[in-house]
């Protein structure tokens, strides 16, 4: 799911020379089962790059600060981008 796909991506955008500020994840339901946290987690150890954050469920378009809100800035300073 969600782990795999994610760090297959990184690694092939990595692995062709491509800058990667880092990954971002979104909720899919505003329903988040408790896999949702642990993956959150295990993509944080296992990536080679920042996790950025977590954009949170929205019926609608995310507002710009709401999105914003949900970037750990820090992780993203700490890229290089």
């Amino acid at each position: 799911g969600m782990l795999n796909h994610s760090l297959l991506t990184a690694e092939a955008v990595l692995r062709v020379g491509l800058p990667l500020a880092g990954i971002l994840v979104n909720d899919i339901s505003a329903d988040r089962d408790e896999s949702a946290d642990s993956n959150l987690q295990m993509l944080t150890r296992f990536a080679s790059c920042p996790v950025l954050g977590r954009v949170p469920f929205a019926s609608g378009t995310p507002t710009h600060s709401e999105f914003f809100a949900s970037l750990d800035w820090e992780a993203l300073s700490r890229s290089g981008s």
